[in-house]
């Protein structure tokens, strides 16, 4: 006789999820995806909208700033050459022309490390602006990657990172604010090696990891409208505006012409001071 082939009985089990933790675990996931957002909205505004912002400031009235600081400090130079030149000659002391240089060079080095300052930003400016700009939809796929790399490694979104998960944060903000979109494509491909990090299973626990998202959110949210109150954001209307910027070129103008006229008028004053000195007379000024 045949034997009959055993009947194996199939059971399956169900576990009940606790609806709370399923609550949880969707405003968890709802709250990663706000606070991303504005992770990436801070590193736009600060990568690429407040950079070719200043760039555009600079170069429409940087510029003129700067040509106006210059005649500022010329002014005020020649008006302290003059007291030096004067100061000695009522001590009837001799004038030597290259000391009294060297006393201005180094009473003036913090203006003059100004006026450095203020044309490295120039050029700096100028080189941004004529950098090929990217495409609008190559700049939303590098948004894109950027964001999916965000999510899994932003530290304020992913708590407890790894060194090396740091290492590859930092590489791909790098990206982003060059618009490397290779490099941020190869950290997309490194990230498959890092298995995305589970959400608590205690209640409590998960409980407490949704208010720090939250507590977070409301941070980024301040840190965000901070950016946008400070230079240059806090004038972005302005440096938009054609009018606004030729109106304040033309105050610049204003101010650089009438600056001219008293270093005229103070160099008449040196000028004739150095004649008395060449005939050996003693030149009071008032």
């Amino acid at each position: 006789m045949r034997s009959e082939p055993s009947k194996v009985r199939s059971t399956t089990m169900s576990i009940a999820v606790n609806p709370e933790y399923e609550t949880l675990c969707h405003e968890c996931e709802i709250l990663r995806e706000e606070l991303t957002a504005l992770a990436l909205e801070r590193e736009h505004l600060c990568s690429t909208v407040i950079p070719n912002l200043k760039a555009e400031y600079q170069v429409k009235i940087g510029v003129k700033e700067y040509e106006l600081f210059i005649k500022k400090c010329e002014l005020q130079r020649i008006r302290r050459k003059i007291e030096l030149i004067q100061a000695a000659l009522n001590r009837m002391e001799p004038v030597t022309i290259a000391a009294v240089e060297a006393k201005l060079d180094a009473e003036f080095a913090e203006w003059q490390e100004k006026i450095e300052r203020m044309a490295g930003d120039i050029k700096a400016a100028e080189y941004l602006q004529a950098q090929e700009k990217m495409s609008h939809q190559d700049h939303q796929q590098l948004q894109k990657m950027f964001r999916q790399i965000a999510k899994r490694l932003h530290p304020d979104i992913n708590p407890g990172l790894s060194e090396e998960q740091q290492r590859l944060w930092l590489r791909a903000s790098t990206a982003y604010k060059e618009g490397d979109s290779n490099g941020l494509l190869a950290v997309s491909l490194m990230l498959e090696d890092f298995p995305e990090a589970p959400l608590p299973t205690a209640v409590d626990e998960l409980t407490e990891r949704r208010d720090v998202l939250k507590r977070q959110i409301n941070s980024a949210l301040a840190v965000i409208d901070g950016v946008r109150k400070t230079f240059p954001l806090n004038q972005l209307h302005d440096i938009s505006n054609p009018e606004w910027i030729t109106g304040k070129q033309d105050e610049l103008n204003l101010v650089i012409t009438e600056m001219n006229g008293q270093i005229a008028s103070v160099s008449e004053i040196l000028s004739f001071m150095a004649g008395g000195m060449v005939h050996g007379k003693s030149t009071a000024t008032h």
